[in-house]
């Protein structure tokens, strides 16, 4: 009898948990899917996510659109349209510390005469100098223009480039990212595309479109050199513990057409206070009515490592800018920004922006050089037509399995999965 009951008892709670069970199986399904329709709507939903994806992820964020930074840009923009038609003729010198002197010996690494003419349509550099290269002098004879087609580069008339359309070379006069292009930088783009973010300056006809994702903060006023300038700051490179590595910063005086009077660099990984770079503008003379000038420009660099472990700066390189001459709106005849190449040159022909190009010697045909050539065109026509489709966004032609993409399609088979179950739960109901 007693071993009856136990039986019974078990059964009975047994049943019991069942119906408790499948209630609540009830619920959880019921809260899933309720009806076989929002599945449907679940599924447009999703592709209507995966399709707007990519758009979304590289928008640049809406932080500059507004208040003071915005404002900043918009000056900054303002005063480097008085700049774009000039000429400038300056000296630049690289000068490292003497290792083999005890003294504070400096010795020049690096002195060069640049001459620059950009009219807007056309431009021409020249940089003449001298390079010190394992302990010996190097001579530098450097030739960038566009003649309104086509860019020619003569390297010490030893190699060039040919590229179609304008090629903005480095080391052009830009008073704006001077100060930042002596701090070891080929930065081409204009100081207000690099404060409006990252993704501007990917975009940029002369930007990088291999940046790395960097910040832009407005930091309030200071006084420098008697001039008011407001401060913003250039967050750059986050490492694996997702914190910023340096920052740049820039003092822009109001009352200079917003030129960057001075900029400082910080190494955060070594010292969040003392600047591991420093970098002035100096002797700033009006050249027409309310545009200013700096004929001088002077930057240090100071050894990182000891900046953070002793907590001082020691020179570990100078570079001064000092400016001979400036003209707005100079006048050439076109003739002047058209370069020759001279024979026997190697010559590097770059063909559209899809990274394909052709190498011959200057002087000879194509035929002299083989049919080589012809063969290595076709090889880089094919890798360029798969890098063109990689690059310009086409849909149907890169892959559509990204890593977004296929988190949604999961989502839309465990829905439809939840409802068939569901749907055989209400025709089949466990006894």
């Amino acid at each position: 009898m007693t071993y009856h009951y136990f039986v019974f008892s078990i059964e009975h709670v047994s049943r019991r948990l069942l119906l408790i069970g499948q209630f609540s199986m009830f619920l959880h399904f019921r809260i899933l899917v309720t009806r076989a329709h929002f599945v449907v709507w679940l599924l447009v939903g999703c592709f209507a996510i995966a399709t707007s994806a990519d758009g979304s992820s590289k928008g640049e964020r809406s932080s500059n659109s507004s208040g003071p930074l915005a404002e900043i840009i918009r000056q900054v923009r303002q005063n480097e349209s008085l700049y774009s038609n000039i000429e400038v003729r300056w000296k630049f010198i690289y000068q490292i510390p003497d290792q083999a002197s005890e003294a504070e010996k400096l010795i020049t690494a690096s002195r060069s005469t640049l001459h620059y003419v950009n009219t807007g349509e056309r431009f021409l550099l020249r940089e003449n100098g001298l390079r010190l290269r394992d302990s010996q002098q190097v001579s530098r004879d450097y030739v960038s223009a566009f003649d309104g087609e086509t860019t020619r580069v003569v390297d010490n008339a030893r190699r060039a480039s040919i590229f179609e359309g304008r090629v903005l070379p480095a080391q052009h006069f830009d008073p704006y990212m001077i100060l930042r292009k002596m701090g070891s930088s080929s930065t081409k783009y204009p100081l207000s595309t690099y404060l409006s973010g990252h993704d501007a300056a990917r975009k940029h006809p002369d930007g990088d479109r291999e940046i790395g994702a960097y910040e832009v903060t407005y930091e309030g006023e200071e006084q420098f050199t008697g001039l008011k300038c407001k401060k913003v700051r250039v967050w750059g490179v986050k490492r694996n513990n997702n914190r910023w590595h340096h920052v740049w910063e820039f003092w822009i005086a109001e009352a200079r057409n917003h030129l960057p009077v001075r900029l400082l660099c910080f190494d955060l990984s070594k010292s969040a206070e003392i600047p591991t770079f420093e970098g002035a503008l100096e002797d700033l003379k009006e050249i027409a009515p309310g545009v200013w000038f700096p004929f001088s420009a002077k930057a240090e660099s100071f050894n990182k490592q000891i900046v953070g472990d002793e907590r001082r700066q020691v020179l570990q390189w100078r570079s001064e800018v000092a400016v001979e001459k400036v003209v707005l709106s100079p006048r050439y005849p076109e003739s002047f920004f058209s370069i020759e190449i001279p024979d026997g040159v190697e010559v590097t022909e770059h063909i559209g922006a899809n990274g394909i190009s052709i190498k011959y010697v200057q002087g000879e045909s194509p035929v002299d050089q083989g049919l080589t050539e012809l063969q290595e065109l076709n090889q880089q026509l094919n890798r360029g037509k798969k890098k063109t489709a990689h690059q310009s966004g086409d849909t149907s032609t890169r892959t559509w399995w990204t890593p977004r993409r296929i988190l949604l399609l999961a989502v839309v088979v465990i829905s439809l999965g939840v409802s068939w179950v569901w749907q055989r739960y209400r025709k089949h109901p466990t006894a």
